[in-house]
């Protein structure tokens, strides 16, 4: 099978915007039959096997009832929605379907038929053809749907960011001189990405965040006025006037946005927030702004 690259919309167009929170009725359609597929084309034999009859060990196919009742045992949430197939009852909250897709990724295999015994034709079975085109099949179903999601080499589902700023937080390198900066900023990053979908976890990387900006308003001293200023006007330059102007208003927003929502402050009339999109904007804003202090120090 060749590697997807998009349909006919996607070439012409350019990629989907995603940023779809929920699975739909439509694409959990999809990756049921997808599933449900595997089943039956017996690519779930080498973990599941069904025996040649003949008593020589070769394996013929899947023992559905052992697949199902598996993934029952490790995701017992998953009960009323696998009975015993996926779909008779209804559909599962959106992070009970990313658990199956992640339970079958780590044992599906490719199946091929080899040697006959009889009547029976034993299988052979590829783990990394098997992982990867339904790794394929799935990103199909995600991107499609624009979902805000994408089945990693790892087999881990995790979150996607936007192509411009999504890349520059993964490849960026913290060396500012400061370990406990460095590791309050990598902390963040990394349950940014994470595959979490519960906003409550998700606004754990605000918190490191912010906790990071104001750390490193006190790299220049215990005044963090003075140094918020000093950091706005060399991040400006001495040729943007207007923009240090914006720049330092946008520093005292940012402020102002860590101390009124429930960021780092744990008070009961603090505003929580309450949507995964706006833990993404949140989080866009602040590191955007963070980097271009940073890089503007580094090149000092």
């Amino acid at each position: 099978m060749d590697d997807f690259t998009g349909y006919f919309s996607e070439r012409a167009l350019g990629p989907h915007l995603r940023v779809e929170e929920e699975i739909p009725v439509t694409a959990w359609d999809g990756i049921r039959l997808l599933i449900s597929s595997r089943v039956e084309d017996r690519s779930f034999g080498s973990e599941y096997p069904e025996y040649c009859p003949d008593g020589d060990g070769g394996i013929i196919g899947v023992d559905k009832s052992s697949f199902w009742t598996a993934m029952k045992a490790d995701l017992p949430h998953l009960t009323d929605y696998v009975t015993p197939s996926p779909g008779l009852g209804g559909k599962p909250p959106t992070p009970y379907i990313f658990d199956m897709i992640e339970f079958c990724y780590r044992i599906v295999h490719k199946p091929t038929e080899g040697n006959k015994h009889y009547y029976y034709t034993h299988l052979q079975f590829d783990l990394e053809e098997g992982q990867r085109e339904f790794a394929e099949s799935i990103e199909r179903i995600l991107s499609g749907n624009r979902l805000a999601y994408r089945l990693t080499d790892a087999g881990k589902i995790e979150r996607v960011e936007s192509l411009i700023i999504g890349e520059q937080i993964q490849a960026a390198i913290f060396k500012t001189g400061d370990k406990e900066l460095d590791r309050l900023l990598e902390a963040a990053r990394t349950q940014f990405f994470s595959h979490e979908t519960d906003v409550d976890v998700r606004c754990d990387a605000l918190k490191e965040l912010w906790n990071a900006w104001e750390r490193l308003k006190t790299l220049g001293g215990t005044d963090k006025k003075n140094t918020a200023a000093r950091m706005v006007k060399d991040a400006a330059g001495a040729d943007s006037p207007k923009f240090e102007e914006h720049l330092d208003n946008e520093a005292h927003e940012l402020t102002k946005i860590g101390n009124d929502l429930r960021i780092r402050h744990t008070e009961t009339y603090k505003e929580p927030i309450v949507n995964s999109a706006h833990v993404d904007y949140l989080f866009h804003r602040l590191f955007s702004f963070i980097w271009l202090v940073l890089e503007t120090k580094e090149k000092q």
